[in-house]
């Protein structure tokens, strides 16, 4: 499946003028006279409506990807935030559940029926794909471990 984004690209400017009114920091930033001026170049695709500052996206793509946000793992996943919970469960053997912030995205392999600390792992932002996808592996691989040590029954 293939998608295409269209994406504007916008200056977002921050401004510090000392000023009593409005009209008189228009007067003062209109003549050029402030304190502090900051700049960032930002794009808004129209996919998802997320909005990131150029440095924050790396291009890429497949294991290649480098994810700066929940909204990037999405992306990538083909799914949107309000179904990332539902996306991991359908999706992995063991219904993996999956939290984020931030900070970046906490995975857990999930074994039911283990009456115990379940493996997991959590993902800082930056990381790639490959990552993502290994971390999942090796989950879904101790999760199946915990699984069978807590449910198969003796012989």
């Amino acid at each position: 499946m293939k998608y295409i984004i269209h994406c504007t690209k916008t200056v977002h400017c921050t401004f510090v003028v000392d000023a009593n009114t409005d009209e008189q920091a228009d007067k003062k930033l209109s003549a050029g006279e402030y304190e502090y001026k900051k700049e960032r170049l930002a794009t808004q695709d129209t996919y998802l409506g997320y909005e990131y500052a150029t440095d924050e996206k790396v291009s890429g793509t497949g294991d290649g990807a480098v994810i700066c946000s929940v909204e990037d793992l999405c992306r990538e996943l083909g799914t949107t935030t309000d179904d990332l919970e539902r996306y991991m469960y359908k999706n992995t053997e063991c219904g993996m559940p999956i939290s984020w912030d931030d900070e970046g995205v906490t995975l857990v392999g999930y074994a039911e029926g283990a009456d115990c600390d379940h493996p997991s792992d959590t993902l800082l932002f930056p990381f790639t794909m490959s990552v993502f996808n290994d971390t999942v592996a090796t989950l879904e691989v101790e999760a199946d471990e915990l699984w069978h040590e807590w449910n198969d029954a003796e012989e």
